[in-house]
């Protein structure tokens, strides 16, 4: 993904917690967090800013994706993890995608156990977060 975001011209920093462990399905974890950069480098401004923070909390482990960029409409927020839901509906299959991975990456932190959610100021930034229990196993 790095390569990606230097395409672009993207400035790409990381914050990350010492010691921190998911005993989860790290296949599962791993596709949650390409989705997300995936949608972060997509749809960053360019030579823009995207953020990533993983961190404790408790028992917890909160890793954070935030990027520059449009953002993302306070009436859209609430549909963005919709199936197929494409919030700038000109931009539909424009970067090659269908609408499906929010929804997907939602569902996979779901079966862990975690939540997922969004924040976002248009024409600022948009922050995609996920908690997940030190120990997430998948319920099938």
């Amino acid at each position: 993904m790095e390569a990606a975001a230097a395409e672009k011209g993207l400035s790409l920093s990381k914050s990350i917690g010492q010691g921190l462990v998911i005993n989860s399905d790290q296949e599962m974890v791993r596709q949650v967090f390409a989705i997300l950069l995936e949608n972060a480098i997509k749809y960053c401004d360019e030579n823009g800013q995207i953020s990533v923070s993983l961190a404790k909390s408790g028992h917890r482990v909160i890793c954070s994706v935030k990027n520059s960029g449009r953002g993302i409409a306070k009436e859209d927020l609430p549909r963005i993890f919709d199936r197929f839901y494409r919030a700038d509906k000109s931009r539909a299959g424009e970067n090659g995608g269908f609408g499906l991975g929010l929804s997907i990456a939602k569902t996979m932190i779901n079966r862990l156990g975690g939540d997922l959610t969004a924040e976002s100021i248009e024409n600022e930034w948009t922050v995609f977060t996920f908690t997940l229990d030190e120990t997430a196993a998948a319920h099938l």
